[in-house]
């Protein structure tokens, strides 16, 4: 075990490396914080996310669209006593 004063300390620790958690991780650390990412799993599953990708991410990253198969251009939420349509 690492004595107390040899132990790294961070800023923001997330718990999860998927999309959101990387992401975060990525914008927390751009901002100059010190971020540690922890995973459980040694490997990605099958799928990264739902499958939804936002138009802001394009900004960021070269997309290939080649894969995309349905563009969305709303969706509706409902909770018990009402819902937003976005």
């Amino acid at each position: 075990m690492l004595e107390p004063h040899k132990l790294k300390q961070y800023d923001i620790i997330i718990a999860g490396a998927g999309p959101v958690g990387a992401h975060l991780a990525y914008l927390l650390s751009k901002k100059g914080l010190s971020v540690l990412v922890l995973e459980k799993k040694r490997a990605p599953g099958k799928s990264a996310c739902s499958g939804l990708i936002s138009l802001r991410l394009k900004k960021l990253i070269p997309l290939d669209n080649s894969f995309v198969e349905h563009l969305i251009y709303g969706a509706t939420f409902h909770s018990k006593n009402t819902y937003l349509t976005v």
